[in-house]
């Protein structure tokens, strides 16, 4: 497979919640894997978002199969996912595919159903490229972001540059299928104002009651 291959996302949203139930049916989409830092919530973040909550529930109740993926720590990824009351992977170590299939293996379903959903060119989209599924990147959430992430930003807004109009983009105004492939700028993954994060979990215990 191709670098180009690897690294050209199947649709770009702006926000994670873009994905509707009925984009995701209009995808042939029954699964997906999903990230958490800087997809579902800024990164470091202990609390997930109502309207991602909401965006979660309308998925699951239009019988979208869920799974979490990511290569954030373990103790605060279990904490998110049993406020979310969903499975989850940590330390996946994307865009390795070797923990990232034991998520896939636990919906199953057929590859070509399942798609990841992300913010990271260099991770979700490449480690789903590698295991055949359909890849969806979002727009990072605004806020802190991991240095390793920061690091690497440039690069993929390089890459993205370079697909320009082979890069099929929506928004949540889109009506279903009517996405279409334009010209993707820096306006696309914009680089906005966020300060690197260290790796860690914020001090302290997590909240005793997930909000």
């Amino acid at each position: 497979m191709g670098v180009a291959k690897l690294l050209r996302p199947d649709l770009v949203l702006e926000h994670v919640t873009d994905l509707t139930p009925e984009l995701a049916e209009e995808l042939g989409v029954r699964g997906l894997l999903i990230d958490i830092d800087c997809t579902l919530m800024p990164h470091g973040g202990w609390s997930v978002p109502e309207e991602v909550r909401r965006w979660l529930r309308a998925l699951a109740d239009a019988g979208v199969r869920l799974h979490l993926v990511t290569n954030a720590r373990r103790k605060r990824s279990q904490h998110i996912a049993a406020s979310l009351e969903l499975p989850c992977v940590a330390r996946a170590a994307k865009p390795f595919p070797w923990r990232t299939r034991r998520a896939l293996e636990a919906l199953a379903l057929a590859p070509d159903e399942v798609a990841i959903v992300g913010d990271q060119l260099f991770a979700d989209v490449m480690v789903g490229k590698l295991l055949g599924l359909k890849a969806i990147l979002v727009k990072p959430y605004p806020g802190r972001q991991a240095i390793s992430t920061w690091l690497k930003r440039p690069f993929e807004w390089i890459v993205l540059w370079w697909f320009g109009d082979q890069l099929k983009t929506g928004t949540a105004s889109t009506p279903s299928g009517t996405c279409q492939s334009q010209k993707t700028s820096a306006r696309t993954c914009p680089q906005n104002e966020r300060q690197p994060a260290q790796e860690s979990d914020p001090p302290g215990p997590p909240p005793s009651t997930p909000h």
